[in-house]
């Protein structure tokens, strides 16, 4: 299963550390995001 999400660094930190206090294995990537829209049919 893979679960995607857009937040705040301090929503990502707190989501890493409850998943850390469940005892649970968590992989994840932090990086840079970019967010837009581009005008759909001209």
């Amino acid at each position: 299963m893979v679960v995607e999400f857009v937040v705040s660094d301090a929503e990502a930190a707190r989501l890493i550390e409850l998943v850390g206090a469940e005892r649970a294995s968590l992989f994840y990537v932090r990086i840079p995001v970019e967010l837009g829209v581009t005008r759909n049919g001209g």
